[in-house]
């Protein structure tokens, strides 16, 4: 049970983390430099995350059934 969920959630999650955090410190460096007038998180940047959850959700748990 957990080399096939929680290792591979956990992995999601710092996918999750790590793509939220590019994309925050883009969005502040570009209200920083003056290229966007404010900043804000919207709920598309939440849905572009998500991504990374899925991807390495995915490399995880496919890598988990490659080695069965």
């Amino acid at each position: 049970m957990k080399k096939y969920f929680f290792i591979p959630v956990k992995a999601g999650t710092f996918g999750f983390i790590g793509f939220f955090v590019i994309l925050s410190a883009t969005k502040y460096l570009s209200y920083l430099i003056g290229t966007q007038s404010n900043f804000n998180i919207r709920m598309d940047d939440i849905l572009l995350s998500s991504i990374g959850f899925l991807l390495a959700f995915l490399i995880k748990i496919l890598g988990n059934f490659k080695q069965v």
